[in-house]
């Protein structure tokens, strides 16, 4: 049985809000030795106005058991066991069967922090926002402690929250589903079923349709590394995430944001590259390398000329790629090998 002596201590809340219910959906699959904490994480919070949706994605272990002592501790959580289907088709399930005002995803071996709910939704409700966004910390073992400040909330337009997915130091806080905080009656998109990097699909076309979108430079996410999980390892399963790129590609052109669309058709054509020089050099993927190649040929003449608004060095490389592929990649190789440019 599980117990919960002692696992949560009382947390103050900094104000009492008109609290609305808020759904937090939990995917859980073959997570057995995470997911209590995960759980604790989410009854140790200070905004109590919560409805817990655990999705048993048809676990081999003993997810499934455990799933049903926790929903033992509190009435708030709800169980749902349903056949393997993946992380997406687990999501949408949450969504079909939540009655909260809010949304929030919880990956069943990642944890949030004491007041991250309570945050979020202050954020929100104080800017009028339908969305709102938070950073994270990554841990593997011990949950890290959370920064006490918090710096002040900013206030973004949909398309300008945007933007964000294309820089460096905010790509992962505004493209993940999950430290994120969603009206329901805003979110109007299904995860892909069957495809990996589901959140590369959804989340920029959910935060484009938002009037206003508020960002907590805070962790309110606490993401756990492990091996063997999607986001630590390069597999042909990656590749999905060129047809989450390329859609993106598609779907700023058909909006006319020509600022987004050469960041996107950046991102997109260099991915390629990455995965090409992978397949040949780290996993020995011959034939996906074959692919790639094929791919970032057809694409490079499809989008190279929406490229203009990026610097020489991106263009350069990417019309050295397409003219000479072999050299360019042998030259990458030896600049990685000789400690001349970060590993990709």
């Amino acid at each position: 049985m599980v117990n919960t002596k002692n696992s949560c201590q009382k947390v103050q809340s900094g104000e009492k809000l008109n609290q609305e219910l808020i759904s937090i959906i939990i995917p859980a699959y073959n997570i057995q030795d995470y997911l209590k904490e995960c759980v604790l994480s989410v009854l140790c919070q200070s905004y109590q106005q919560l409805e817990i949706l655990i999705i048993d994605d048809g676990s081999t272990d003993k997810t499934a058991d455990l799933c049903d002592e926790l929903s033992l501790l509190d009435e708030r959580i709800h169980i749902i066991h349903k056949k393997n289907g993946g992380l997406s088709e687990a999501r949408n399930t949450g969504i079909s069967n939540a009655n909260g005002t809010w949304l929030c995803f919880l990956d069943g071996d990642d944890c949030l922090f004491p007041q991250s709910i309570e945050q979020l939704y202050h954020a929100a409700v104080s800017s009028a926002a339908s969305v709102a966004i938070g950073s994270y910390l990554t841990f593997s073992e011990k949950l890290p402690a959370p920064s006490v400040e918090a710096g002040p909330v900013q206030i973004l337009t949909g398309p300008r929250a945007c933007g964000r997915i294309y820089s460096d130091s905010y790509y992962i806080n505004f493209t993940t589903a999950w430290a994120k905080l969603y009206q329901t009656d805003h979110f109007h998109y299904r995860y892909p079923e069957q495809r990996y990097h589901e959140d590369e699909f959804v989340t920029y076309r959910v935060l484009y349709e938002q009037e206003r979108v508020a960002y907590i430079p805070a962790p309110v996410y606490a993401y756990r590394k492990r091996s063997g999980s999607i986001m630590q390892t390069f597999s042909p399963k990656n590749l999905d995430t060129l047809d989450a790129l390329e859609e993106q590609c598609s779907f700023w052109l058909q909006n006319h944001e020509e600022e987004y669309l050469g960041k996107a058709v950046c991102r997109y054509l260099t991915k390629i590259m990455s995965c090409a020089y992978k397949c040949r050099y780290v996993k020995r993927l011959p034939d996906y390398q074959r692919q790639l190649m094929t791919r970032f040929h057809q694409s490079y003449h499809d989008w190279h000329p929406f490229v203009s608004g990026s610097g020489i060095g991106i263009k350069s490389r990417l019309w050295l790629f397409d003219h000479m592929p072999s050299t360019c990649m042998l030259l990458l190789h030896f600049a990685i090998k000789s400690h001349l440019f970060p590993q990709i």
